[in-house]
């Protein structure tokens, strides 16, 4: 009999050990279906070309995913910040680029990214027709048509949103830009 219970605990322990290594580690899901990041991506490299006040410029976010995360990045927040209105930025220029590899651009859904409402945004959502994967690194590059006509570090906050229906963000941190009078 002991024999038997010796032999049933083995199986036992052994069928959960396989189910735990076959099963593959998810991204945490909520009940109501709520998708959050198990591994947050980095925000690693930012930059800004053309620094003047009243003038056009580029601003860069390079995010790169955790090789173990489960779940890729499917939006990405641009938080202009205090001068968030004196901003002049056509949201359907904003573009995102692999880095590394062939160096592709990744489509954005529907063609385009999407401004808060009002002619002079103060928010920028970036969402992708397809994510930046696990493992893999993209540049975000928001083209302003005019930087605001204060001078000073600005505080851009971004904050990245893994793929489903609902996605709740995380925020990556702040990019300083430093915009100087003329």
């Amino acid at each position: 009999m002991k024999s038997l219970q010796r032999l049933l605990s083995g199986a036992l322990a052994l069928a959960i050990g396989t189910l735990s290594i076959a099963v593959p580690a998810s991204a945490v899901t909520l009940a109501d279906g709520t998708v959050y990041f198990n591994h947050v991506p980095d925000m690693t490299i930012n930059g800004a070309y053309g620094r003047t006040t009243n003038a056009p410029s580029v601003y860069t976010f390079t995010l790169s995913v955790p090789a173990n995360a489960d779940v890729g990045v499917g939006r990405v927040d641009i938080d202009l910040g205090e001068f968030g209105s004196e901003y002049t930025i056509d949201a359907k220029k904003a573009y995102v680029y692999q880095v590394g590899g062939d160096g592709r651009r990744i489509a954005l859904r529907d063609g385009a990214a999407a401004a808060s409402t009002g002619p002079r945004p103060t928010m920028v959502s970036v969402v992708l027709a397809e994510p930046i994967l696990p493992g893999q690194s993209a540049q975000v590059q928001l083209l302003v048509y005019n930087t605001p006509r204060i001078g000073g570090a600005h505080l851009l906050g971004v904050t990245a949103y893994p793929v489903g229906e609902i996605a709740h963000g995380q925020f990556l941190g702040f990019d300083r830009v430093h915009v100087w009078d003329n």
